[in-house]
């Protein structure tokens, strides 16, 4: 053990972390909460009207580990742009839940009349179920929302030596913390336990924790023995996993989606951004979803779906509205890049610390309590955790380019409380467009003149041409290459894109070179999982694959980098973007002739 490292960050990791972790979140509800005193309610809930909550559900409402979600922003930052865009994960979970009970009683009509030869039947007991995981599919969400998917992969990666296997598949930060705190958390481990009396089926009473991590894993095969060798327990998972969300390639009801479409539509009045065409289509689709005006069905007498064809459509004409214009827009883009890269630097640090002054499972508990903190706590932590490591980088004990990364990004975070400004700027001025004649490539960036900073895009565009350049390099095959791009620019940068794609090595060269102008070195995590939908779909070979990067209507103008650097001469600029081209296509080069 590390004293001087136990001297600096000691109460930080133990109080701050592990300490509140133990205390709030993972403490035996037994000792502070009486079920039997618990009643139930009812809650107004915006769009829906009321929803009630049965003792069952207030119970668990009453959780820290559960209501902590009441200070978690469903959008994160979007209300620096949206001031509507404030509601909650809470509240969310909530319609979701309200939504999975009429959908079930809708569906209940429909298995009575085609499944009376199957062992499939919805009684109370589904609906409990169904409800609890309706309660608690978001019970893994950080705050800081989706953006902290970008570091699932280093999470996991950290984490390896506490969690089972089965923990290493999720796509999603939020679904590996769920998984962690139904399997591992007392005070819902316990909780639940209690719930579990007022389920009378018993393979749904004893393993009601896996059941409801199965089923909002969305995934198969299923993760638990338990659950894969009762065949009559797993057509019950799947019909509640369809109508809560969906599998990937199969499709459900997804009440999950149902809901938080219309609930961010409406929390962000997406309505003035719509063009006549749409708005018609908005208001025709709000109604039947919010009445359940839509027909569904079972497949198998196991998996619910939606067969109504129009109401279908009216979704898919919608759904890229609604990204493009809450989601994935370039502010949420260059914010959410921005929180990436803070979270992923404030774990580096509980984890570097943590094998200096503790165990494994210690600090486990630490990150953890780190990424269920709010809004407010994680920012506040983040700062904390970072200036202490500027502080005493050398306590780190790890090679310079993440240390630099490390320190760097301390200087981000103070940069980061004009985050409305910056949201504004990119929303209302139009970036500067330049061409680079050493990469052939055109640029645009924007300068932030408030702040004395300049933002610099690598786009996708610019990525497909630069994938194209080290590709022609490589001798292999035609499908060894597609091969070695679907691992090296889809797989490992969706997990975690700052480690896959070097990030802290091509800041500290970008730096060195540029002395005199700060730099810092940001990646767009979105666009991988936007890739992610093309790639099984339409990339073939390298045409294809080149099409989606540089058409507009596709990726063409995604950022795929970000460089924030002090405002400085145009000529500079330039060179900036050509040194980080460079810096990618090396990186493009080495990844094929590591194969070679």
């Amino acid at each position: 053990m590390s004293l001087e490292a136990y001297r600096i960050f000691g109460p930080l990791f133990y109080v701050e972390l592990t300490g509140s972790y133990d205390l709030k979140f993972n403490r035996n509800p037994d000792k502070f909460l009486k079920y039997d005193l618990v009643n139930e309610s009812s809650e107004p809930l915006p769009l829906y009207e009321s929803v009630n909550v049965p003792k069952y559900i207030m119970y668990l409402t009453l959780l820290p580990i559960v209501s902590r979600l009441a200070e978690i922003k469903q959008l994160a930052y979007t209300y620096h742009l949206i001031p509507g865009g404030a509601h909650t994960r809470y509240e969310h979970s909530m319609g979701v839940m309200l939504r999975c009970e009429r959908l079930l009683d809708k569906l209940s009509k429909i298995v009575n009349e085609k499944c009376k030869n199957s062992a499939l039947k919805i009684d109370n007991d589904e609906k409990i179920v169904l409800q609890i995981a309706a309660l608690l599919h978001d019970i893994g969400h950080s705050s800081w929302g989706h953006a902290l998917d970008g570091i699932t992969g280093h999470v996991v990666d950290l984490l390896r030596e506490t969690l089972d296997n089965y923990l290493f598949s999720p796509r999603k930060l939020d679904t590996t913390v769920a998984l962690y705190l139904l399997l591992y958390n007392e005070q819902l481990t316990k909780a639940l336990q209690t719930c579990s009396k007022e389920i009378k089926a018993e393979a749904l009473s004893k393993h009601l924790n896996k059941v409801i991590a199965q089923i909002i894993m969305e995934e198969e095969p299923p993760f638990f023995s338990e659950l894969e060798t009762d065949k009559n327990l797993m057509i019950k998972v799947h019909l509640l996993t369809t109508v809560l969300g969906s599998y990937r390639g199969r499709g459900g009801v997804n009440a999950d989606r149902l809901d938080w479409f219309i609930r961010d539509a409406h929390h962000t009045n997406l309505k003035v951004k719509l063009d006549p065409s749409n708005a018609q289509k908005f208001e025709d689709f709000l109604r039947s979803n919010i009445e359940n005006n839509f027909a569904i069905d079972i497949e198998n007498c196991e998996f619910a779906y939606i067969s109504d064809k129009i109401f279908n459509k009216l979704m898919e004409d919608l759904r890229e509205v609604v990204y493009t214009s809450i989601y994935e827009g370039a502010e949420r883009a260059l914010i959410d890049s921005w929180l990436t890269r803070l979270a992923f630097t404030a774990i580096d640090v509980i984890y570097k610390i943590g094998e200096q002054i503790s165990s494994p499972s210690t600090t486990t508990r630490a990150i953890m309590g780190f990424l269920l903190m709010s809004d407010y706590e994680m920012k506040e932590c983040t700062d904390k955790i970072l200036t202490l490591a500027k502080q005493n980088i050398n306590l780190l004990g790890a090679p310079a380019p993440s240390t630099e990364f490390i320190s760097n990004s301390t200087d981000l975070l103070c940069i980061f409380d004009h985050a409305k400004y910056i949201m504004h700027s990119l929303t209302s001025r139009p970036f500067k467009t330049k061409y680079s004649p050493k990469m052939d490539l055109h640029f645009e960036y924007l300068d932030f003149e408030l702040i004395g900073k300049t933002l610099i895009t690598i786009t996708a565009d610019n990525m497909g041409t630069l994938i194209e350049r080290a590709y022609n390099t490589c001798q292999k095959s035609e499908v060894c290459k597609l091969a070695m791009i679907f691992q090296n620019f889809l797989v490992a940068p969706r997990l975690d894109p700052i480690t896959a794609c070097q990030i802290p090595i091509m800041e500290s060269n970008m730096r060195s070179k540029f002395k005199d102008v700060n730099i810092h070195v940001l990646i767009n995590y979105y666009l991988f999982r936007k890739l992610d939908d093309y790639f099984l779909k339409e990339v073939k070979d390298l045409i294809s694959l080149k099409e989606i990067l540089t058409k507009q209507d596709k990726l063409g103008k995604i950022p795929f980098i970000f460089i924030l650097a002090d405002k400085t001469k145009e000529e500079k600029v330039i060179e900036i973007f050509e040194e980080a081209c460079a810096a990618v296509l090396s990186y493009f080069m080495n990844c094929f002739a590591f194969y070679q």
